[in-house]
């Protein structure tokens, strides 16, 4: 794994929510970009690590080690689900997470991609979300 300078954008609805410059490593192999930073630098909370595993222009696996080790499947063409524990005991939350669209334009020394993707919340209300990031090796 390479070091690297990490810029995320998250946009929820068109309006950018959040904002993240970091340091953090990535690496590609074939199709395979694989990015990884400190989860705290995103959640506010000390240790584990937030990664993002980016096959093609099909698929991206976002991970957070962060205690809960939350994984999220985003692939274009098919609607994923996910369970959350609700922190009260009750049946939790299923997300619904569906592509729209992913563009992955990393090479070797880093380089930007982006996806957009609907989340549903117990098959109701949606947000329309999209994430870019860049991605600059420090050897450069």
């Amino acid at each position: 794994m390479e070091d690297a300078i990490i810029e995320i954008h998250s946009l929820q609805d068109g309006q950018e929510v959040s904002y993240l410059f970091t340091d953090g490593h990535f690496s590609k192999n074939g199709p395979e970009v694989f990015l990884e930073f400190d989860a705290s630098d995103l959640y506010g909370k000390k240790g584990g690590v937030f990664s993002l595993k980016i096959t093609g222009d099909d698929l991206v696996r976002v991970s957070a080690d962060t205690g809960d080790d939350t994984e999220f499947i985003i692939e274009r063409g098919v609607k994923h689900y996910r369970a959350l524990p609700d922190p009260f005991g009750g049946n939790g939350l299923i997300v619904g997470i569906y592509a729209q669209h992913i563009d992955n334009d990393i090479g070797a020394d880093g380089g930007t991609f982006a996806f957009k993707y609907i989340l549903d919340y117990n098959n109701h209300s949606s947000v329309t979300k999209e994430m870019k990031v860049s991605v600059r090796s420090k050897k450069q």
